[in-house]
């Protein structure tokens, strides 16, 4: 099951292999000349507290 808010996901830590982040930052860093900037920020969703990775993904303009 995953939970998905406008702010953050929640998912099984059984799920995945962590390969599309990989992916994703190649693809963003090399392919496109871009950036990924990556932090942690605490959230609060149903009056609980969660410490999620938030990620900013920075692209050039081009003309």
């Amino acid at each position: 099951m995953i939970i998905q808010t406008p702010e953050f996901f929640i998912k099984p830590k059984c799920q995945g292999t962590g390969l599309g982040l990989n992916m994703s930052y190649r693809l963003i860093t090399e392919g496109m000349n871009g950036k990924i900037i990556a932090n942690n920020k605490k959230y609060i969703f149903e009056n609980k507290e969660y410490i999620s990775a938030e990620f900013k993904i920075l692209l050039p303009i081009v003309k």
